[in-house]
């Protein structure tokens, strides 16, 4: 099970690579303008069509994304939340224990 601070420094690493994603996207995007004047209506059409693929990929991608970080947060979280109990209720233990020595003192 991947813990709190890998998990954060994982989604560091993919969050890192997006703003290259809206790059290409956005180049995408440029080149419908730049294309409309200079090619044939049929070119133009072929380019606005790999630009939607492009575009509808960026969005599925997002949302695949948006998805899988709300489920592997909320798996973080509870390993994490699982791991503090465990720390206090052993902690918690020990206390009861030195009450005990002190009771028999």
């Amino acid at each position: 099970m991947v813990g709190l601070l890998e998990g954060l420094n994982e989604y560091k690493g993919l969050l890192s690579t997006f703003p290259d994603i809206l790059l290409v996207h956005r180049a995408s995007t440029n080149k419908i303008q730049e294309s409309a004047g200079k090619f044939s209506e049929s070119e133009v059409q072929m380019v606005q069509s790999r630009a939607d693929v492009i575009t509808y990929t960026v969005l599925a991608e997002m949302n695949h994304f948006q998805m899988q970080r709300v489920v592997d947060f909320k798996r973080y979280m509870q390993g994490f939340l699982n791991g503090q109990i465990q720390v206090y209720d052993e902690v918690t233990q020990m206390l009861q224990k030195l009450l005990n020595q002190v009771d028999r003192a």
